[in-house]
């Protein structure tokens, strides 16, 4: 009796060790035992946060859900650790972004797991290659942007990776994938995801016309991004990132980027620069403080123990809010 209650608690007792080892490194997720039903959830692994938030709202209770960038990591340089290879090398299925983005989590997949599903988000995406002004959504001074280093915005490949931050690209793209991949892994348990998919579409839809309808008004529509991960966001609602702080994050711009860029936001008439937690803010305060400017921070990642960033959903709402504040004119930005 005592050997049957034991196997039956290990496989609970491997997660918790793997969540213990690893630190703050994945989110609170129910232990993977059999659902209502007698189901045994899809074991889904996420490289960012983001997509961890689209499967659960897809898959509800018949997916386990982690996801491995730690709150304020940056996935450009990530290393995952030890424990997140075991951690991978048991899932069913593995989410990424690809685009270069986070091409790291091919490592993690076991060669001998032939069984394992690979999703990658940019297949199948139209996305935006580097120097591309995309409709006017970078504008003309893109041959300007980077931080003066060999390579500017190349260290991820031909394209900008960011594509999530679009939530139309999310809608007519990455969940409908996501919903198919769930239903090749757990065939029984397609009628839930299709329902699942059609109510967060339903979802998208209705945030893509709240951040539409906020962003029409506003007059100033330049800004800085601290690096160049607002392309999508901007094509999508008419903006224009009209400089970069820093081509590769983590990577301080050079003392004479800084000062060409002084000059072009006054010739622009830019005033806000867009910082983000997970990067250094001190160039974008420098930056703010040479042109009377102010620094809003947006999230590109969110983080699940931060209410109002703690979903998809939720995050690019803190983002829209971020973006009023920055570029809504002054005594009209709504108060924080």
């Amino acid at each position: 009796m005592f050997r049957s209650t034991f196997s039956r608690l290990m496989p609970a007792l491997a997660v918790a060790a793997v969540a213990v080892f690893a630190g703050t490194l994945f989110i609170a997720a129910p232990s993977r035992g059999r659902g209502a039903d007698g189901t045994v959830p899809v074991r889904v692994v996420t490289t960012i946060f983001p997509y961890a938030d689209m499967v659960r709202a897809i898959g509800g209770d018949y997916v386990h859900v982690t996801h491995l960038l730690p709150p304020g990591a940056s996935p450009h340089a990530f290393e995952p650790r030890p424990s997140q290879l075991r951690e991978a090398a048991r899932a069913d299925l593995i989410v990424w972004n690809g685009a270069g983005l986070d091409d790291w989590v091919r490592r993690l997949a076991a060669p001998e797991r032939r069984d394992v599903g690979l999703l990658q988000a940019a297949d199948h995406v139209p996305l935006l290659p580097w120097g591309d002004g995309h409709d006017g959504a970078v504008g003309e001074h893109d041959h300007d942007r980077g931080n003066g280093t060999e390579g500017d915005h190349h260290h991820h490949g031909p394209y900008d990776p960011h594509l999530w931050l679009d939530p139309i690209i999310v809608r007519d793209y990455v969940a409908p994938r996501i919903a198919q991949a769930l239903t090749d892994r757990l065939p029984s348990a397609a009628p839930a995801f299709e329902a699942n998919l059609a109510a967060y579409q339903d979802a998208l839809t209705k945030l893509d016309e709240e951040i539409r309808r906020a962003t029409a008004p506003l007059t100033l529509r330049r800004f800085i991004a601290h690096h160049s991960a607002w392309r999508y966001f901007a094509a999508r609602y008419d903006l224009e990132e009209a400089a970069v702080l820093s081509a590769i994050p983590g990577q301080e711009p050079s003392a004479r980027w800084l000062a060409d860029l002084v000059t072009l936001t006054q010739e622009l008439g830019v005033t806000t620069v867009f910082a983000e937690p997970q990067l250094n803010p001190q160039a974008a305060q420098t930056i703010a403080e040479e042109i009377g400017g102010r620094v809003v921070f947006l999230d590109p990642l969110g983080d699940p123990s931060l209410p109002g960033r703690d979903s998809y959903i939720a995050l690019m709402r803190f983002n829209l809010q971020a973006v009023l504040d920055g570029l809504g004119p002054g005594d009209e930005r709504p108060s924080r």
